[in-house]
């Protein structure tokens, strides 16, 4: 409990107490935002990041040939063009 010193009336001690609790609200919500924008820009880096491998790995299949492997004696892998063992 403060002790009201400058005689100030109920409503004046109401006000300066609702005064101070906005002003901690302000102080709270504005930490808030600063790291949603913090958050937010790392996130937008891993997206331009995947973003960028995903156009990497789209031209790589689009000029790779893609080959059929066919599994055959053992362990061993067939390429079907080649019919050549990779073990």
């Amino acid at each position: 409990m403060e002790l009201n010193l400058d005689n100030k009336s109920e409503q004046e001690l109401q006000f300066e107490e609702i005064r101070k609790e906005l002003a901690d609200t302000k102080e709270s919500l504005r930490k808030v935002q600063k790291k949603l924008f913090a958050e937010m820009g790392i996130l937008r880096k891993v997206c331009l990041t995947i973003q960028k491998e995903n156009e990497f790995l789209k031209e790589t299949q689009a000029t790779k040939e893609t080959k059929v492997w066919l599994y055959g004696k053992g362990d061993c892998l067939f390429i079907e063009e080649k019919q050549e063992a990779v073990c």
